[in-house]
């Protein structure tokens, strides 16, 4: 079979990424002239088409030949079954596809290509005492393997012992409780006076109707009263036309009466007995599926937080999953070390972090996902976005999520340019040295939102806000600049989490292995993510640039590992990672 130049370059081009030897690529002549006619026969006869009848052992021979003839270490029959199993040599795509995975599995396990490839070759991990089968059974399972899984989730007993404490009595789960009942408590009562009212009127349709009546009961600022009773599903009541289209008014008046109770020392007390209850639960569990980070310094980030994990593991995707967990709104220990304590263990026995970041957060909160990713654990950073369903707002956001695949600020501050986004003169500003691409997006994002919500309804605003968990300030009368605000932060908080700069990748001590986090932006994205990496069937992409080989995952296009292409960086960090330095 004639081969042309161009398709032995791109088999040789494979063989070398597979094998962690890309850096010849750049070597003039790539081959002696023996190597390149030996290379040549032997592919001639690996992908001529009429021999992929062979079998597996054959075609095996064949490669270790072309391998050898590189200088390169042949492999085992078994990696050969396992990597390539059905590949049809004749198609590139084919070839391809079976050295990504390899790739993949390299970047996910060992952070180095060269490194996987010496190891995995013989078809085993010995020091690890895992065969490569079994490592590809783990992120690439099929047929009845990933019906085992998913059974397994189903199957499972749920923790026994577990006492439900109800949204509006979370906050006193907190450490300033104590300071914010009489606060609340005060709102209750008032709120509740004013709602059993409404009841026995025919005319409430909406929260403007129920402004007025607020009057007459001596309210003047009943979207304040509301903030400060701390109450979940709030957002119905204040915009029941987007939360509640299905239920009348009364419904929704009756549903936020419900929790209207007043908080004394006896519901105060049975609350933080219940959350130590089930914190004993919590440790009686040796193995736990996701830990749940999170900052509760206030009493509506208790109900937000709640929300949030109410509605992920509702979410079509793991509503019929008995998923063991640790949910931080429904934990308490009165001694702040000990509350710690409890944690850091959690984050050791859980398989996923899910960190549920806000514009800022606490050191500990930041810090509890640096910590899981050294573990070698898997870390998701959900940032929630305002305004995600508006139309307004989705050519701004699908730039935004872009911008990790720009190598430099100018590339993203061009795009906004040319989608209107930045003047030329405002361009300039962000093209100056220093500047990045989160300055663009912070900058874009909140003077662009600054005049889009200049259109909405102010209530529309505070209701988002309150939904996600801030305060809608309603005594400042709230204008649009203050959600632009939150708006520029969320997204740059975003970028920093996953854009590829020093702080976004941590390398664990146990094997060497950059761990980037899984950002995700909606819970049901989020739910997708957690459930991939529960059962192994993530999608990832390798983007190979000059700098670094990056493995993204598909949906979120977040970066999860990275390996350098700098060899000296590289000669170093693995002599300091080097399995042969161990005892």
């Amino acid at each position: 079979m004639t081969l042309s130049e161009d398709i032995e370059e791109l088999y040789l081009s494979e063989i070398l990424k597979m094998t962690g030897r890309e850096e010849r690529l750049t070597r003039n002549p790539l081959l002696t002239e023996y190597q390149k006619q030996g290379f040549k026969n032997v592919l001639a006869s690996l992908i001529d088409k009429n021999a992929q009848n062979r079998d597996y052992l054959a075609k095996c021979d064949l490669f270790n030949r072309s391998l050898l003839i590189l200088g390169i270490k042949p492999v085992r029959n078994s990696f050969f079954e396992i990597v390539f199993e059905n590949t049809d040599f004749s198609n590139i795509d084919q070839v391809k596809l079976a050295v990504k995975r390899f790739r993949v599995i390299a970047m996910l396990e060992y952070g180095s290509f060269r490194f996987a490839y010496k190891i995995l070759k013989f078809g085993e991990d010995k020091l690890r005492d895992i065969t490569l089968k079994e490592i590809y059974e783990t992120y690439f399972p099929k047929g009845e393997k990933l019906k085992e899984r998913n059974k397994k989730y189903n199957d499972k007993v749920e923790p026994i012992g577990l006492r439900n404490i109800p949204p509006s009595t979370l906050f006193v789960l907190g450490y300033l409780a104590g300071e914010q009942s009489k606060r609340v408590n005060d709102a209750r009562v008032k709120l509740k006076e004013i709602l059993e009212d409404a009841l026995t009127k025919q005319n409430m349709k909406n929260f403007a109707d129920l402004k007025k009546l607020a009057e007459k009961h001596n309210e003047k600022n009943l979207n304040l009263l509301a903030t400060n009773a701390e109450i979940s599903g709030m957002e119905r009541l204040l915009l029941p036309s987007f939360y509640a289209p299905n239920e009348t008014y009364s419904d929704v008046i009756r549903g936020i009466l419900k929790d209207c109770i007043s908080i004394g020392q006896d519901e105060f007390d049975q609350a933080r007995r219940n959350g130590s209850l089930n914190t004993t639960t919590y440790l009686g569990l040796q193995e736990i599926d996701a830990y749940l980070a999170t900052s509760m310094r206030d009493p509506l980030h208790f109900t937000t937080n709640h929300a949030f994990i109410k509605s992920l593991f509702s979410n079509p995707q793991l509503k019929d999953w008995k998923i063991h967990y640790f949910d931080p709104t429904q934990s308490y220990m009165e001694n702040r070390i000990e509350k710690g304590l409890v944690e850091s263990l959690m984050i050791k026995r859980s398989k996923v972090t899910i960190y549920n970041a806000q514009e800022s957060d606490t050191f500990g909160k930041d810090s509890e996902a640096a910590v899981a990713l050294a573990q070698g654990k898997e870390v998701i950073v959900y940032v929630s976005r305002l305004f995600s369903k508006s139309p307004e707002f989705k050519e701004l956001y699908e730039i935004i999520d872009k911008a990790t695949e720009f190598d430099t600020p100018d590339e993203l501050v061009n795009i906004f340019v040319e989608r209107k986004f930045l003047t030329s003169e405002e361009a300039k500003q962000l093209l100056v040295p220093g500047k990045s691409k989160g300055d663009a997006i912070e900058r874009v994002s909140s003077e662009y939102s600054n005049k889009i919500l200049s259109k909405f309804d102010e209530l529309q605003i505070a209701t988002e806000l309150m939904y996600y968990g801030y305060d809608p300030e309603w005594e400042k009368g709230y204008p649009a600049s203050n959600a632009s605000k939150h708006i520029s932060k969320l997204e740059r908080r975003a970028l920093t989490f996953k854009d590829v700069h020093p702080l976004s990748f941590q390398v664990s001590a146990l094997d060497g292995v950059a761990r980037g986090v899984i950002v995700t932006r909606s819970v049901d994205d989020t739910a997708h993510v957690l459930k991939g990496l529960l059962v192994g069937n993530l999608s990832y992409d390798i983007i190979d640039n000059d700098s670094n080989a990056i493995l993204l995952e598909q949906k979120t296009r977040s970066p999860m590992r990275v390996v350098t292409k700098e060899p000296t960086l590289t000669t170093s960090f693995w002599s300091e990672f080097s399995r042969e330095t161990r005892n």
